[in-house]
């Protein structure tokens, strides 16, 4: 087995695992996101503040361009998260999608 191999298995059992479904527009099937958050120091001359950062993790395997203002929806709750910036690819193949709730 390949390198390339074992870390996609690696990641299809991070995102079962830890993963839920969610429907993403254009995809026809369910697919499996992990949502995050952070904070985010933000600097204003001699002040900060901290900013809480939400975003989806999603594999490229099952969403091949994830665009800003992409809607999701969260199937566990039915949440809406918006795609708020451009998603950036990781090394192992996995969009970074930040995003924020809108309402229904």
């Amino acid at each position: 087995m390949s390198f390339p191999d074992v870390v996609a298995r690696q990641q299809a059992a991070v995102f079962r695992t830890l993963g839920q479904d969610a429907t993403w527009p254009g995809i026809a099937d369910p697919v499996r996101v992990i949502p995050r958050e952070r904070d985010d120091p933000v600097g204003f001359g001699e002040s900060f503040d901290i900013r809480r950062v939400r975003f989806l993790r999603v594999r490229k395997v099952e969403v091949a361009a994830p665009a800003a203002d992409d809607v999701v929806t969260l199937a566990l709750d039915g949440r809406l998260l918006k795609v708020i910036a451009q998603p950036r690819l990781d090394r192992k193949g996995v969009w970074v999608c930040e995003v924020t709730e809108v309402a229904p």
